[in-house]
């Protein structure tokens, strides 16, 4: 209802008053920075940045120290600008400045069945027919599975991403690597 709507509005006009961090100065260089970071996504319709293009940036707009740099990346990414991942070194490697494109490729593989179909066909054709049928029947991915579904894709970098938030798990109980998705299970038991 349109009163709930209010209270939720001035609850988080409270919190963000509140919250210390949005007084904060923000250096015009690091503001630069996430400028040239939009605008390689803007100009060369880009989802992600490797840390190292970006440290290259960072120099040009004036910020030459790793430490500095790193400081803006992570205000950009607890302010939800970019999305950028430090637990290891494959994700501190890349910065998503399209976070959108990260639910895209999740939802490649994470989805209801019986609302987002996949053309069964396509994976016999390809040869991956069983792997489709065992990811959707027991949840569990190979490897070629989501090589094919993200094609183009830096696959290393979303597996790491699922394994970090508890998406994926390593399965240890085939010859080829595969990967226990949880959410992919049936509820209920055999």
């Amino acid at each position: 209802t349109s009163q709930e709507m209010v209270r939720l509005r001035l609850c988080l006009e409270k919190i963000t008053r509140n919250d210390e961090t949005i007084a904060q100065s923000i250096p015009l260089r690091w503001m630069a920075l996430l400028d040239e970071m939009n605008q390689k996504r803007a100009s060369e319709d880009r989802n992600y940045i490797q840390l190292g293009v970006v440290r290259k940036m960072a120099l040009g707009v004036g910020i030459p120290q790793h430490n500095e740099q790193d400081q803006a990346l992570s205000l950009f990414h607890a302010r939800g600008m970019i999305v950028h991942l430090t637990a290891t070194e494959t994700l501190k490697s890349m910065i998503i400045i399209n976070p959108q494109w990260l639910i895209n490729a999740f939802g490649k593989i994470i989805r209801d069945r019986s609302l987002h179909r996949l053309d069964a066909g396509e994976f016999q054709h390809v040869g991956l027919d069983n792997d489709l049928i065992l990811a959707f029947q027991k949840g569990v991915a190979s490897r070629d599975l989501l090589d094919y579904l993200w094609s183009d894709e830096p696959v290393e970098f979303l597996i790491d991403l699922m394994k970090r938030t508890m998406l994926l798990s390593d399965w240890g109980y085939s010859n080829e690597p595969s990967y226990l998705i949880p959410s992919l299970l049936e509820s209920g038991f055999d």
